[in-house]
């Protein structure tokens, strides 16, 4: 069994092209969280990970 975790930063620029007949809404829509891809622009996030693995030697 393997243990494994990490901490880091993100920086992510998000741009839209060859959008067709884009419609502005002011209704807030449902999202759930994390809701960092929806928004044009660039953002810095915080990245955590933890995982385990699990293997067989024969």
């Amino acid at each position: 069994m393997d243990l494994y975790g990490g901490i880091g930063v993100a920086k992510r620029i998000i741009t839209y092209t060859d959008v067709v007949n884009p419609v502005k809404s002011t209704e807030q829509m449902f999202v759930e969280f994390p809701s960092y891809n929806l928004v044009e622009g660039e953002s810095v996030i915080l990245h955590l990970t933890l995982g385990m693995k699990i293997g067989l030697r024969f």
